[in-house]
């Protein structure tokens, strides 16, 4: 009896040290597969694309177009306007061509310089999304380029009125009907001569948290998204009024 227990004893300790050797087995394989496997996005630490950033059909903007401020809104002499230069009020439009409500905000926008003539400047810098408007980009950069022969206003117009057949038979159109100089547009379109302009554009309003369109500054404040007649004309008459009490210096 004594010699098969220990027999048994033997063989039992085989038994548990193969099946230790066998999980060990398994153990060392799988740290070797995951080691081996491919990282997801959020394990290799990247950042997933979002509208709020620098969207990447956007290229990086020439060097000349950096040299601004970022921490607070500025106007360059590029930027469209219409209206006096010495307005108490100056409405600045973040916009994109192929937002729709972009189209209502330009109706808004003209309802505010007719009721408030001779008191509001408006100053247009663009704000093209592609991930979400793929025509928003060349649209823009159409319309700098009629900009080129003083035509941005007309041709920024007609944009907005066929938003749904934005395309480059539709920018030569526009451009045809203003009686522009089509060599010269034509050369402008095709060598995306005035993309850094709207990158630029589209850049600082990144760097304002500027999400999306239309976004507004009046003066300094800042109003997000479609808005109605009364809400805009609202923040205007204030700094209209702010505007008044100032005392001027010396």
């Amino acid at each position: 009896m004594t010699e098969r227990s220990e027999y048994t004893k033997f063989y039992l300790g085989l038994a548990i040290l193969a099946v230790v050797i066998f999980f060990v087995f398994i153990l060392f394989g799988y740290a070797i597969v995951e080691r081996n496997k491919p990282k997801s996005e959020a394990d290799s630490g990247k950042k997933i694309n979002t509208d709020t950033g620098p969207d990447p059909l956007i290229t990086v903007v020439p060097e000349q177009y950096q040299n601004y401020d970022t921490t607070q809104l500025t106007i360059s002499a590029n930027d469209p306007k219409r209206g006096p230069t010495d307005a108490a009020v100056t409405m600045v439009i973040f916009s994109d061509f192929q937002c729709e409500f972009c189209k209502d905000a330009r109706d808004t926008m003209y309802q505010l310089e007719k009721n408030f003539a001779g008191k509001l400047q408006i100053v247009w810098k663009d704000f093209p999304i592609p991930r979400v408007h793929p025509e928003g980009e060349p649209a823009a950069i159409a319309a700098r380029c009629a900009q080129q022969q003083g035509k941005f206003w007309e041709y920024h117009d007609n944009l907005l009125e066929n938003q749904t057949l934005l395309g480059n038979d539709l920018y030569t159109k526009i451009a045809q009907t203003l009686a522009l100089d089509m060599d010269s547009f034509s050369s402008c379109v095709n060598n995306k001569t005035t993309q850094g302009l709207v990158q630029k554009t589209f850049i600082e309003g990144v760097a304002l948290d500027i999400s999306g369109t239309p976004f507004f500054f009046i003066n300094k404040t800042r109003v997000s998204g479609a808005q109605s007649y009364s809400n805009l004309a609202g923040i205007v008459q204030q700094e209209i009024d702010k505007a008044a009490l100032e005392i001027p210096a010396p």
